[in-house]
């Protein structure tokens, strides 16, 4: 693909300047190089991407069971290309289901209040597995206080793995809200 690439911009700026179709008034190319398999330059390319949110002003009420993951709903994706979606139900929960295999870089967020002192703890799930590198705490200082969770990391990603965004009220069960939830998933390599 690289090199496909090169050879194309190559050709062209030979074309142009082997006819005289220079123009002074025309900014000049910075061709990309290729030195062994680094390829510098500008480039533009069409990622492997997807993304799901949540967003609700008067919030949706959650029962926690101690230590029980809970699956985050996101009903709304509009940013997918290389994953599907699927949206189980507001109190079941949302994937991205992976269409190419690789190496993405996941980046998510939960806003949401809970309970006084509870503990709680919002990962990254690949399939039914959490994925520890993405997972973050909270301890609630104040029932009620509305908080954000977020993080990022990297994940190894195959086709048909199902992704989704989970929390758990650990050491303690009761009501928690969610406010607001965002999952992002970019390839970055094979």
């Amino acid at each position: 693909m690289k090199y496909k690439l090169f050879l194309i911009i190559f050709l062209s700026m030979a074309l142009v300047s082997a006819f005289g179709f220079e123009n002074e008034n025309l900014p000049k190319l910075n061709p990309p190089t290729i030195s062994g398999s680094d390829l510098t330059g500008n480039i533009t390319q069409d990622n492997i991407y997807g993304g799901m949110w949540y967003h609700n002003h008067t919030a949706t009420e959650f029962d926690f069971t101690d230590g029980v993951y809970m699956q985050t709903p996101m009903p709304n994706a509009t940013h997918l290309n290389g994953f599907g979606h699927e949206e189980n139900d507001i109190l079941v929960g949302s994937n991205l289901t992976a269409q190419v295999s690789g190496v993405y870089q996941a980046t998510y967020m939960a806003s949401g209040s809970g309970q006084n002192n509870h503990v709680y703890y919002t990962s990254i799930f690949v399939n039914e597995v959490n994925k520890y590198n993405c997972e973050n705490h909270k301890k609630m200082s104040a029932g009620g206080d509305i908080f954000t969770q977020s993080g990022n990391c990297f994940i190894d990603i195959e086709v048909g793995d199902k992704i989704s965004i989970r929390t758990a009220d650990i050491g303690d069960s009761g009501t928690a809200y969610l406010y607001s939830a965002n999952l992002n998933l970019v390839r970055i390599g094979n």
